[in-house]
């Protein structure tokens, strides 16, 4: 929208009004345009990981199991012994084996949502 076109005319270096913009998509559950706002932070300083994660959550949340682990990756390799971004690369692969099943640990930043279970089997007709 205006805030987005507002923030991206203004100085492309300012990262900070970009960190805040993605923040506040991210607030909203606007995932694909805050993936974008962090996309341009790494274009601009590649080195910034918290940027990195908060795209891989909004990967994650948008279905992109793939590209959000390609970034806890990268994370990782600036990051060597961060275990935190080690555990959720890890369930994230679990996930990927699953087929694209959301994990059943909380995410770092909750989302309201609450876990589905499996429908009950409907019990058979009692003969009369």
């Amino acid at each position: 929208g205006v805030l987005v076109e507002a923030c991206t005319s203004a100085d492309k270096k300012n990262i900070a009004a970009y960190q805040s913009l993605g923040s506040l998509l991210m607030q909203k559950k606007d995932w694909e345009m805050a993936s974008r706002v962090y996309v341009r932070i790494l274009q601009i300083d590649p080195n910034q990981t918290a940027m990195r994660q908060y795209l891989a959550q909004c990967y994650y949340s948008l279905g992109l199991v793939d590209e959000a682990v390609d970034e806890l990756k990268q994370v990782l390799m600036t990051e060597p012994g961060n275990q935190q971004v080690q555990r959720n690369i890890e369930l994230l692969e679990q996930v990927r084996g699953r087929g694209k099943q959301k994990p059943t640990v909380q995410s770092p930043a909750p989302t309201g949502a609450t876990e589905t279970k499996p429908a009950e089997p409907a019990a058979a007709p009692v003969a009369q």
